[in-house]
């Protein structure tokens, strides 16, 4: 009885899975943090934000921002990214050549992005 309790238990555990847990990946430091906002200073939250290492084989990174406007990448460093954001009602933004350090212990490297907004403005009354 007690050993079906913990073969229970440890089923729970592992979500279900009659195999072992995979184990809880190791939280990262931010070393990219993109901060989002509009032509007044407000975050907008929900927009794609996209880097690539100009060179290497890190492939792309893609977040959305959240309610704070803020994308906070982990990234390997040593190395410059190509920034990209996208929103709808907002001109697309692009950063090359963005320098990223490689010691973990330095501060994030924070790129500020105001979006203008896209398309022809029509007031109706």
């Amino acid at each position: 009885m007690a050993l079906t309790m913990l073969a229970i238990l440890a089923t729970q555990a592992c979500g279900a899975s009659p195999g072992p847990c995979n184990p809880t990946p190791a939280p990262c430091h931010p070393i990219l943090v993109v901060e989002v906002n509009d032509a007044s200073r407000l975050p907008i939250p929900g927009a794609a934000v996209t880097v690539k290492a100009e060179r290497g084989k890190e492939g792309k990174k893609r977040l959305t921002t959240g309610v704070d406007g803020l994308a906070q990448f982990c990234l390997a460093g040593g190395a410059s990214y190509d920034v990209r954001v996208a929103v709808t009602g907002f001109k697309k933004r692009r950063v090359r050549s963005a320098p990223v350090p490689v010691s973990v212990h330095a501060p994030a490297v924070r790129i500020g992005l105001e979006l203008e907004v896209a398309g022809p403005f029509e007031t109706v009354e």
